[in-house]
């Protein structure tokens, strides 16, 4: 059993989109697994090691809500 790993990437509170996006480009990266798990910048999962997936702020809104994470 996997160990759950502190990190910043892995939000566990409401998810403010706009403040993850750091570079204010209109884009994050998310993992399609632990949706999240959420950063500004290209890499891993540090849950599963899976690459980070860009997508628009509008659909890693669309995906937090569809998988029940609360956002801002």
């Amino acid at each position: 059993m996997m160990d759950k790993k502190k990190s910043i990437l892995i939000r566990e509170r409401e998810n403010d989109l706009e403040a993850i996006d750091e570079n204010k480009d209109g884009k994050v990266y998310q993992d399609v697994i632990d949706w999240n798990v959420i950063s500004d910048k290209p890499g891993n999962c540090p849950l599963c090691n899976m690459k980070l997936k860009e997508v628009s702020l509008e659909n890693a809104k669309k995906n937090l809500v569809k998988n029940n994470f609360k956002v801002k």
